[in-house]
């Protein structure tokens, strides 16, 4: 898996300027397959727990990404780490 650009609206997620975050953060398809984004501070690793699906960090930044073919349902929960590896599940 290629590691994820910051792109225009992803930095403005970061500065939060961004007039629609829930257009960019979450689930979506792009070309064709599943996207989901999350920008969660302070996370270390982030896994969507349904599938045990590990998201990549966006360098440099607190989102992460995982896009892929596998079927997320529309509630999926995460798994994340913070600085200290405690473990956290939204």
């Amino acid at each position: 898996m290629t590691t994820p650009k910051l792109n225009a609206d992803l930095q403005k997620i970061v500065d939060a300027r961004h007039h629609d975050p829930f257009s960019v953060l979450g689930k979506h398809s792009v070309n064709g397959k599943t996207t989901i984004r999350v920008y969660i501070p302070y996370a270390e690793t982030v896994t969507i727990a349904e599938g045990n699906l590990p998201m990549q960090r966006v360098e440099g930044t607190d989102l992460f990404e995982w896009q892929g073919d596998a079927e997320i349902p529309v509630h999926y929960r995460l798994i994340w780490k913070d600085k200290d590896y405690r473990e956290h599940i939204t």
